[in-house]
């Protein structure tokens, strides 16, 4: 066998060795999912929320801004044992308050 045809056959082979890598990745992460049942995947879901509602307005996490209870389904999802009070939410439900000095 030439050298020329022995780096054809290593080059098919690392190609297809490559490909199931690819394949074995993509079918891996087709099967992931954004809610793990996780409390911060939870609230990071629900800053993006805030985000697509409100735009830069997003940073604002007052909990009266739930009108729409996504953060509430959210929990309920999980399995969240006060999901019906988002005051004991695990996130962050408020913007930060300025003292008065």
């Amino acid at each position: 066998m030439r050298r020329d045809e022995a780096m054809h056959y290593l080059k098919v082979v690392c190609g297809v060795a490559c490909f199931l890598i690819l394949a074995s990745n993509v079918w891996s992460m087709s099967r992931w999912s954004e809610t793990r049942g996780v409390y911060d995947d939870v609230c990071y879901l629900r800053q993006a929320h805030l985000f697509q509602r409100f735009g830069l307005g997003g940073l604002d996490t007052d909990i009266s801004r739930d009108d729409d209870r996504y953060l509430s389904a959210k929990l309920k999802e999980i399995g969240f044992p006060t999901w019906s009070d988002a005051a004991t939410a695990p996130c962050h439900t408020r913007w930060w308050r300025r003292k008065s000095w």
